[in-house]
C-alpha cells in the first residue's frame, strides 16, 4: 500500500452546475422533436465529440409530468427524469444518439437542488462525464465512452468530504476490472487543523490501494435504471460483478455469499433485487402520496471454477413488504442466512408480528422447499412453528405466562404437540408467487 501526496483539489468548477440552454415546457423549442410526449426539458448542455465526426453534440436532462405522481396538497412533484443524448449533424440539427429517460430519482430531479444533478465533458478521448453532488459530503461521476454504436459505462468515481476535504476517493475502471482506494491518513479533525495552520502549503496524503475486480461485459447507458442508487462504491461493485445476472428493470439490494447450495465445493451466491419503478397501488388517505408496491426478488447463482457465476434460479416478485405486514409503518425485512452450509435458507421479520423463516433443498435441477418456520413473541408469551415437508410433520409450541401477584411473579407453561400433514408435491423456489399471503399449510 503505497503513500501519495496530492495538493488539495479546487473543486468549485467541478461541483457546480453547467449553464443551461433553453429550458421549460415551451415545446416550440426544436429540440422538443427528440422528447417523448408527457416529458418535459428541465436543461440542455452543449458537450464534446463522442462520437467523433468533428460535430459538437448535446445532451438533454428530461423529467416526466405525470399529474397522477404530484401530491395535490404540497405539490411535492414524485417524477423521474433522464437524460437523452443527441449527435450533431452537417446541417446544424441533431439526430437521437440514446435515451435513458427515467434514470434519475424525483429527487435528484428537485429544483433546489438541481446542481445537484451535472453533466460535464472530459473533451480528451472524448469522454461524456455525469454524476451526482451531495455538498459538502461528497459526489459520484460515472464516464461513459461511445462505441458499438452505444454508449457503454467504461468508469465510476466517487469522493467521501467533508467541505473541500477529501477523507476518500474510490474509482473503477471497467475496461481495465481495477478498482483504486485513496484513503486519507489524516481524520477529519486533523485535517481541518492542518488546513488552518497554512491553508497556502496544505497538502492531503493518502494511503492507495489497488484491487482486482475482473474484467466483465461493459454495462449499456440505457440498462441501468436508477443511477441514484449507484452512489456508493460497494453498490458500484455489486452492479459491475452481477449485472449479467440482473433482469431489466430491477436494482441489486444486497449481495450475499451463502454456502455449497449444489455440493460442487464452492460458495454461492444470492442477490436480492427491487423494482426500479414498482407498480403505483394507490393513494395514502393521510399523506396523499402514491402507494406503491414494494415487491422484491431474489436471484441464486452457482460459483463457477473460474471465479465466476451462472444464474441458477430467481424469483423476481415474491416478495412484498407491505403486503407482509398488517400495519404500514411495519414492513418486513428480507434477509438471507449466510452461514447455512449446504441448504438456501431466508426470511423476514415483522416488527411485533413475527418471523417467517423458509429451507430449499436444490435437487433435480431446482431448489425445493423442504422447512418452513414461523415464529412470534408477545412479552413473555411466544408462539413457534416448524414444518418439515420431507417427514411431513409439524411441530407447534406455546409458550405462555401465569401470574401469581407481582409482574415479575409468573410461572411459563409450556404446551407442545406434533401432527402430521399431508403429503404433496415440494413446492419450487420458483413457483411461490407471494410467500406470504399465497404460503397455506394443510394439517
Amino acid at each position: 500500500m503505497k503513500h501519495i501526496v496530492l495538493p488539495i483539489l479546487a473543486l468549485c468548477g467541478l461541483m457546480a452546475s453547467p449553464q443551461a440552454g433553453a429550458q421549460g415546457t415551451d415545446r416550440k423549442n426544436p429540440l422538443y422533436a427528440f422528447v417523448p410526449k408527457g416529458y418535459v426539458i428541465t436543461s440542455e448542455h452543449k458537450v464534446g465529440d463522442p462520437n467523433q465526426d468533428g460535430i459538437y453534440d448535446k445532451v438533454l436532462i428530461v423529467r416526466n409530468t405525470l399529474k397522477s405522481k404530484i401530491n395535490k396538497e404540497t405539490q411535492e412533484d414524485n417524477n423521474r427524469g433522464g437524460m437523452i443524448i443527441l449527435f450533431g449533424t452537417n446541417n446544424n440539427g441533431y439526430r437521437k444518439a440514446a435515451e435513458n429517460l427515467d434514470c434519475f430519482s424525483p429527487k435528484a430531479m428537485e429544483e433546489d437542488r438541481k446542481e445537484n444533478l451535472y453533466v460535464n465533458i472530459e473533451l480528451e478521448n472524448n469522454r461524456l462525464v455525469f454524476g451526482f453532488n451531495n455538498y459538502p459530503f461528497g459526489f459520484c461521476e460515472f464516464v461513459l465512452r461511445y462505441q458499438d454504436d452505444r454508449f457503454k459505462l467504461i468508469g465510476y468515481m466517487s469522493k467521501n468530504m467533508r467541505d473541500i476535504f477529501t477523507l476518500k476517493e474510490t474509482s473503477i475502471n471497467t475496461l481495465t476490472g481495477k478498482k483504486r482506494e485513496l484513503t486519507n491518513i489524516l481524520t477529519e479533525e486533523e485535517i481541518r487543523k492542518s488546513y488552518d495552520a497554512d491553508p497556502d502549503n496544505y497538502k492531503d496524503e493518502f494511503t492507495e490501494k489497488w484491487t482486482t475486480l475482473g474484467r466483465k461485459p461493459l454495462i449499456d447507458f440505457t440498462d441501468i435504471k436508477n443511477y441514484d442508487e449507484l452512489d456508493w462504491p460497494g453498490s458500484m461493485e455489486s452492479l459491475i460483478r452481477n449485472a449479467a445476472f440482473l433482469p431489466k428493470g430491477f436494482a441489486i439490494k444486497s449481495e450475499h455469499e451463502v454456502g455449497d447450495l449444489n455440493k460442487d465445493g464452492l460458495r454461492d451466491k444470492v442477490l436480492i433485487v427491487k423494482k426500479v419503478q414498482p407498480k403505483e397501488t394507490g393513494i395514502d388517505e393521510n399523506t396523499g402520496k402514491p402507494v406503491y408496491e414494494n415487491s422484491e426478488g431474489m436471484i441464486v447463482l452457482f460459483a463457477t471454477k473460474g471465479g465466476g457465476y451462472t444464474k441458477a434460479a430467481e424469483n423476481l416478485n415474491g416478495f412484498d413488504a407491505e403486503k407482509a405486514s398488517r400495519y404500514p409503518n411495519h414492513l418486513a425485512e428480507l434477509y438471507v442466512y449466510e452461514q447455512e452450509p449446504s441448504c438456501l435458507k431466508f426470511g423476514y421479520i415483522v416488527e411485533a408480528e413475527g418471523e417467517w423463516t423458509y429451507t430449499f433443498r436444490y435437487q433435480n435441477g431446482g431448489f425445493k422447499l423442504i422447512g418452513y418456520d414461523y415464529s412470534n413473541s408477545k412479552y413473555v408469551n411466544r408462539t413457534d412453528i416448524s414444518i418439515n415437508f420431507l417427514t411431513c410433520k409439524k411441530q407447534e409450541r406455546y409458550c405462555t405466562a401465569e401470574w401469581d401477584e407481582g409482574i415479575e411473579d409468573y410461572k411459563e407453561k409450556t404446551d407442545e404437540r406434533w401432527t402430521k400433514i399431508k403429503r404433496k408435491p415440494l413446492l419450487d423456489f420458483t413457483e411461490i408467487e407471494d410467500y406470504h399471503n399465497s404460503f397455506a399449510i394443510d394439517d
